[in-house]
């Protein structure tokens, strides 16, 4: 199973693309989980909007947190703050 392969490939449906260094950190931060990489991805769609569709290291940043167990929280708030 290739795990980057099937990330892009859901970067992709939802009209999404990533530079791979940030696909790897997604990766990270899904801690190889592809449930939980699933729903990051949709997390980064309703963040994107329709305004930039380039995932960024700035947008992981923004959303979710390095660690195990991150804040489900964050996506809310970031989007508030907007």
């Amino acid at each position: 199973f290739d795990l980057k392969r099937w990330v892009l490939r859901e970067l992709k449906s939802e009209k999404l693309e990533a530079p791979e260094e940030v696909v790897n950190r997604l990766i990270a931060y899904g801690e190889g989980s592809p449930d939980r990489l699933a729903s990051m991805v949709e997390l980064l769609s309703l963040y994107s909007g329709e305004e930039s569709r380039v995932v960024t290291s700035a947008t992981l940043d923004t959303l979710f947190v390095a660690t195990p167990g991150g804040h489900e929280f964050e996506l809310a708030d970031a989007i508030a703050s907007r």
